[in-house]
């Protein structure tokens, strides 16, 4: 869905909603207390009533917009613009465009991140031949032998399904015990692992069929690659780089989630709308993040 759709179809806040619960509930209603499709619509206001265990509940309750005093239309135009954005989109530009304030921008983009999922969240795992990698995000150093401001670069490691999807973590450091334990987490039936010759891969040779690829030689050789975890990382740091500028390593697992979900899902019809299937989240309290 483009924008001038998305617009022509939330030309109200009624529209919005009707929007929203058709996306939330594509089969009716559901009580989210008991599960029961027996509602009651009260005319008056934005409630409906479970008839079987009598609760009433609006159709933010349980959500991402719960307890938001910003209008539905605008929560709409800002996940159409996080989905849309293949190296995301800022919390200014959202403040410039839609008219919040500042903070306010900041907090809906993190309460939509939460609503995007990697296949592990969803108790996927990784199987045939995949690709693995590790990257590093972070402020550089100016001058030799010196730290960098603010603290070290944060660990990521990735990993990616050949025709298939992609997991990436921040990790605590990229030794072979933490890259084992990765590939245990997040894939099942490993056909072939292919890796760079990064040290560190040597941990896990006794359990996968490794193929390393020599990249102060070459990029591939043949079929042996990582370049659809490199792509990946190229994606990333250009959105982290050019869009965000500088990310706290307290947020950074959401904004992972954020490029992998976009990554993973570029072929889908909609985005927006696999955003807003997966709408109802625990409450995020701004108190929660600046913390």
């Amino acid at each position: 869905m483009d924008l001038l759709q998305l617009i022509d179809a939330t030309r109200t806040e009624e529209d919005a909603r009707k929007f929203i619960e058709k996306a939330r509930w594509p089969e009716g209603i559901t009580c989210p207390r008991c599960q029961s499709k027996d509602i009651h619509r009260f005319k008056r206001r934005n409630q409906v009533r479970c008839r079987s265990c009598r609760y009433d509940f609006s159709l933010t309750v349980g959500t991402i917009f719960h307890k938001s005093h910003i209008g539905l239309r605008k929560w709409l135009l800002v996940i159409h613009m996080m989905t849309e954005s293949k190296k995301g989109v800022s919390a200014c530009q959202i403040q410039r465009q839609v008219g919040v304030s500042y903070p306010t921008a900041w907090y809906m983009c993190h309460r939509v991140r939460n609503t995007m999922y990697q296949p592990s969240d969803k108790g996927e795992k990784l199987v045939g031949i995949i690709e693995i990698d590790e990257t590093y995000v972070g402020p550089k150093s100016n001058k030799p032998g010196r730290p960098a401001p603010g603290g070290p670069k944060a660990a990521i490691l990735g990993m990616i399904q050949r025709e298939g999807k992609m997991i990436a973590k921040h990790v605590q450091n990229t030794t072979g015990k933490t890259i084992l334990e990765f590939l245990k987490q997040y894939a099942l039936n490993v056909e072939i692992l292919n890796t760079d010759e990064y040290r560190a891969y040597r941990a896990i040779e006794p359990y996968y069929n490794r193929r390393a690829v020599n990249h102060s030689l070459m990029y591939s050789d043949g079929d042996i690659h990582v370049n659809g975890v490199e792509n990946f990382w190229s994606l990333l740091k250009r959105g982290l780089i050019g869009a965000f500028h500088k990310i706290s390593v307290k947020h950074l697992s959401r904004y992972l989630n954020e490029f992998v979900f976009r990554f993973n899902e570029r072929e889908a019809e909609s985005i927006l709308w696999l955003v807003l299937s997966n709408c109802e989240q625990k409450h995020l309290k701004y108190a929660e993040l600046i913390s």
